[in-house]
């Protein structure tokens, strides 16, 4: 709970977001999303109190890191990174615990929330395929962001698994394998259509946007130390 408070919290960053917004459209939506974040942390932070004495909420340095929104280079990039792809993962690991966890209470409010998810995810999706309307080519460099995404994502599964083993937590880690096995999965498909629409990638599409990525992330590399 106190990860899903962190990320509320980190997620009020996009307040610096507005500044890059393209139209009055696109800042109306990041200023409604930051009254959810704010909304969603007063719910967490009330869970959070009931079953801690300190109400010291206070979030580690390295959890801002891991889970502050990715502001890519460009408006697409972010909307992509931040929205179409990083909130899909927080939507889907939501109804993984509306289905596993035993409270009533708790999965009602992540189901209030869920929705909320869904509606940035579905401006990221818009904002994103308006970009590829104007630039197709950019398909496979997202989807290079999106690999490196992928490779973040496993390396960040190995370490929480292994902190778990380490605390004799085989079963938080076993939970956590399934969660990522069957995340992965859905949010891989989702990624591609957006990407592709319905024509399938051909595997070496893959190593060609890796490399894509690459390029850009090399030739760009001080625009990328730009935060929102």
């Amino acid at each position: 709970m106190r990860q899903f408070y962190a990320g509320e919290m980190t997620g009020l960053l996009e307040g610096k977001a507005i500044l890059y917004a393209p139209n009055l459209e696109a800042a109306d939506f990041l200023a409604s999303q930051i009254q959810d974040e704010i909304r969603h942390a007063k719910l967490y932070a009330a869970q959070i109190l009931k079953y801690q004495d300190s109400q010291n909420l206070k979030i580690p340095r390295i959890l801002e890191i891991i889970i502050a929104p990715t502001s890519g280079r460009l408006w697409y990039e972010h909307c992509f990174l931040d929205k179409a792809l990083g909130e899909l993962w927080v939507y889907a690991l939501m109804l993984f615990l509306i289905q596993t966890l035993p409270d009533p209470k708790l999965k009602k409010i992540l189901y209030s929330i869920a929705k909320d998810e869904m509606r940035h995810i579905r401006f990221g999706r818009e904002q994103t395929k308006k970009a590829l309307q104007q630039n197709p080519k950019d398909a496979k460099y997202l989807w290079g962001l999106y690999l490196w995404q992928k490779t973040a994502m496993k390396i960040l599964l190995q370490s929480v698994t292994y902190l778990l083993k380490k605390k004799k937590r085989e079963d938080l880690a076993h939970q956590t394998k399934l969660f990522y096995n069957q995340a992965s999965q859905l949010i891989e498909q989702e990624i591609q259509t957006l990407l592709f629409q319905e024509k399938p990638l051909h595997p070496n599409g893959k190593i060609r946007s890796a490399c894509r990525f690459a390029w850009r992330k090399l030739v760009y590399r001080r625009f990328y130390k730009l935060s929102m």
